[in-house]
């Protein structure tokens, strides 16, 4: 979160946006993902009359896709087709094994990433060999 200040002049009242405008105390504006709200009063900084204003940068993280779709209207991503990932340039659902070069691979829900599923047998054995090398 940022603070920012504008000092109250005297016919100007309010806080002064990105955009170079005033806004009114108590007021909302920015956008979805840099909302902004001005200070109902002001506050006296040394000498001078001020008003406070609150901006937040949204973060979105990491999109849970591969196909996803910026809308002009929302500020983070999203997965109109739900979670999925890509596997040699095609798009498998959420929780989906598939074969890539004779390993089975599964879709483990955070878009690009493909986690090889090793069956526990093999797996502890593979531990064990491990462990004798060490």
């Amino acid at each position: 979160m940022t603070t920012t200040t504008t000092t109250m002049g005297p016919t100007v009242y309010g806080c002064r946006g990105a955009d170079g405008q005033i806004h009114p105390p108590g007021s909302t504006y920015g956008s979805s993902c840099h909302p902004c709200q001005c200070a109902n009063e002001p506050t006296l900084s040394g000498t001078t009359w001020v008003y406070t204003q609150w901006c937040l940068h949204i973060d979105c993280g990491c999109p849970r896709c591969v196909d996803y779709v910026f809308s002009p209207d929302q500020c983070c991503p999203t997965c109109p087709n739900g979670d999925n990932c890509d596997a040699m340039g095609t798009v498998i659902p959420g929780g989906m094994d598939v074969q890539v070069y004779g390993t089975t691979c599964r879709c483990a829900y955070y878009g690009f990433f493909l986690a090889p599923v090793v069956p526990v047998q093999s797996a502890i054995q593979s531990l064990q060999q491990l462990c004798r090398l060490l």
